[in-house]
């Protein structure tokens, strides 16, 4: 009984201990039970009592510790195991009984050193769970400094776009803003941002708490900015009878594979191919296609389209083809969005899609003006 103890313990250390570090230190895209579990049920208990609460400020207050949660019930999670696994270990090399060998390891795990080992191969037991205790805060420590790192550079970027896109962001607000500052024909098509929408899909992945680190500012969310950028981009691609810039299509091909990588942690497994099909629509200026579900209507489109000329940007020649291609596009990246801001209950931003539970719509302060003086 106690060799298969010894046995079990073993086996059950190593696995406690190759876990964490593939979760913690490896940066591979892997599926991670211990960390998605306790990320989706933080998530669930966190999001219940969402309807009790009486506006969007304080349940993004309240949103704000998940991620914080999770990551401390991890730590607990990876902890409690080793010292379950160790007690298995000094049960097999003791005569303890159980309820001594699990008080033995939790002070060895801990470092407390509590408990003087009674036999020399628990003696030696005893310091591998020391040395694993430190192993385990450490990498921890690590793992914090990453994330914090990879949240610094997510929200860098994202504090510039509001100075264009307005918090909360919105894909037509960045084109009146430019425009209005001359910034030229291709304000945002730039390698830069194409930069950050692939740092964004990585990290997300390598780490999946990431995506539930919330923003400094209540008005501003990482999915919703991609989102407003992706629209503005797809707007400036569409309206025009030109062929678009390379690193146009480059963006909103890449916004679309990261949403869609985010909101399938599966597909992050894959190997990723070039979306073709869209790049083929976005090259194409004559290219018009049915539509799939663009997340908004015909009558929204109109109305951000009246906007943009109010502020002296030229009108389509076409309507109906410009929203027609506007439509096809936005249905690659759109509906993946608007259910990663769903799940996430990111601000309520214009073409951001519903939010459960319900919650009206948060305009940018400039838009929220002219949008609403439009007939």
């Amino acid at each position: 009984m106690r060799n298969a103890c010894l046995v079990i313990g073993i086996v059950l250390t190593a696995s406690v201990v190759f876990t964490m570090v593939q979760s913690m230190l490896i940066p591979r895209v892997r599926r991670r039970p211990i960390s998605r579990i306790v990320l989706t049920v933080v998530a669930l208990a966190v999001r219940a009592p969402l309807s009790l609460m009486r506006n969007y400020t304080f349940q993004d207050r309240w949103l704000s510790g998940a991620a914080g949660l999770a990551l401390l019930l991890q730590l607990v999670i990876y902890v409690v195991l080793l010292i379950f696994s160790m007690a298995l270990i000094i049960l097999g090399t003791s005569p303890l009984t159980f309820g001594d060998s699990l008080y033995q390891a939790g002070a060895t795990v801990t470092t407390l050193g509590i408990v003087q080992p009674v036999t020399n191969a628990s003696t030696v037991a005893c310091f591998i769970g020391a040395f694993l205790g430190l192993v385990v805060i450490a990498v921890f420590i690590g793992y914090l400094m990453a994330i914090y790192g990879a949240y610094t550079d997510r929200e860098s970027p994202m504090t510039r776009l509001s100075l264009l896109a307005g918090e909360p962001a919105w894909g037509p607000q960045i084109l009146v803003r430019s425009h209005a500052l001359g910034l030229g024909s291709n304000p945002i098509g730039n390698e830069s941002w194409i930069s950050w929408t692939c740092d964004l899909r990585v990290n997300s992945l390598v780490n999946p708490v990431l995506e539930w680190f919330r923003s400094t500012s209540p008005n501003r969310h990482w999915c919703v900015s991609l989102l407003a950028l992706l629209d503005a981009t797809a707007l400036q691609i569409t309206l025009s009878n030109q062929k678009p810039d390379a690193q146009c299509i480059m963006l909103v091909t890449e916004g679309t594979l990261a949403l869609n990588a985010i909101g399938n942690p599966r597909k992050g497994l894959e190997p990723v191919t070039c979306n073709w099909e869209l790049e083929r629509i976005l090259l194409d200026p004559d290219s018009v296609a049915d539509p799939g579900d663009p997340g908004i209507t015909r009558e929204e489109w109109d109305h951000a389209i009246e906007y943009l000329i109010s502020a002296g940007l030229p009108a389509p020649k076409d309507r109906d083809r410009a929203w027609q291609r506007f439509a096809t596009v936005r249905s690659f990246y759109a509906p993946v969005a608007q259910q990663i801001a769903c799940t996430m209950h990111a601000i309520p931003a214009p073409w951001s899609g519903p939010r459960t539970p319900p919650l009206a719509i948060q305009w940018p302060d400039m838009a929220q003006t002219e949008v609403q003086r439009l007939p």
